[in-house]
């Protein structure tokens, strides 16, 4: 069985589904960042024929902190920052900062 590296939203995942569906490396698709998913995969296809697969073994057991966001307009203020590049700008301006930025201190 192989197991391949795709792109999936601007990050690398490998596929793994003969096997148990995918696993996310998240890393961005670059060059650089192709080389270690590529060396995991040969590592996966090594213990797929061995039959010593487990996807335990390959996802991260890192969790992710909760961050607790108790202020609406903190929220907003990270969103637009996320939102902003993937935008037009003027939609950015009048949308989220005139339109609905001056909305939110009132809620």
């Amino acid at each position: 069985m192989e197991v391949g590296i795709e792109s999936y939203r601007g990050k690398l995942r490998q596929d793994c589904l003969g096997v148990s569906g995918y696993i996310s490396t998240g890393l961005a698709d670059t060059p650089e960042n192709r080389k270690k998913p590529q060396k995991q995969a040969w590592e996966i296809e090594e213990d797929i024929a061995a039959r010593t697969y487990t996807k335990d073994k390959y996802v991260s057991s890192v969790k992710h902190a909760k961050v607790v966001i108790t202020d609406i307009g903190v929220l907003w203020g990270m969103y637009c920052e996320y939102i902003e590049p993937q935008i037009e700008k003027t939609t950015y301006l009048y949308e989220y900062i005139n339109r609905i930025g001056k909305h939110i201190p009132s809620l």
